[in-house]
C-alpha cells in the first residue's frame, strides 16, 4: 500500500482512538460515583492521545505537501501555513491548527493540573473540527 494512505490511516485510527477516550472521559466526569484519579487518568488519556493525533497530523501534512504539492516544509505550523497557501485549507481551518499547536506545547511541556483540565475540554470542542480537516486532506482529494 501507498505509504501515503497508511500514513492517512494511522492518522484516522489515532483519531478515532482520541474520540473514544473523550467519550470515556466525558461519562466519567458525569458519574457521581466515579472516582477523582480514575477521572484524572481519563483526562491524561485524552491528552496523550491529542498529542499523538497532533504528532501524526502535522507529519502526514507535510507528507501530503511534499507528494501532491513539491513543497517541502519542516515544522507543524509552516506545514499549516502551506496548506491554506496552497488553498487546502481555509484560513479559520489554519487558524484553529495555530491554536491546536498551542495546546499541543503547553500539554507536552508545562505541566498544572488546572490547565490539565482547560485542555481536556478544548481537546473535545477541537474533535469535530479535527474530522473535517482529514476529510480536506485524505489522500484520493488530492489525486
Amino acid at each position: 500500500m501507498d505509504k501515503i494512505i497508511v500514513a492517512y490511516e494511522t492518522l484516522q485510527q489515532a483519531c478515532r482512538s482520541l474520540h473514544a477516550t473523550t467519550k470515556r472521559f466525558i461519562a466519567a466526569q458525569e458519574d457521581a460515583q466515579t472516582d477523582k484519579l480514575l477521572q484524572e487518568a481519563w483526562r491524561d488519556s485524552v491528552i496523550t492521545r491529542f498529542q499523538l493525533c497532533y504528532e501524526l497530523l502535522w507529519k502526514y501534512g507535510k507528507h501530503y505537501l511534499l507528494v501532491y504539492l513539491q513543497a517541502d516544509v519542516s515544522s507543524p505550523k509552516k506545514v499549516f501555513q502551506e496548506l491554506h497557501a496552497k488553498k487546502i485549507i481555509s484560513r479559520e481551518d489554519a487558524d484553529n491548527l495555530m491554536d491546536i499547536v498551542e495546546v499541543r506545547n503547553l500539554t507536552t511541556h508545562i505541566y498544572d493540573e488546572a490547565y490539565a483540565e482547560q485542555a481536556a475540554q478544548e481537546i473535545i470542542e477541537y474533535l469535530r473540527f479535527l474530522e473535517t480537516i482529514l476529510k480536506k486532506l485524505a489522500p484520493e482529494k488530492a489525486a
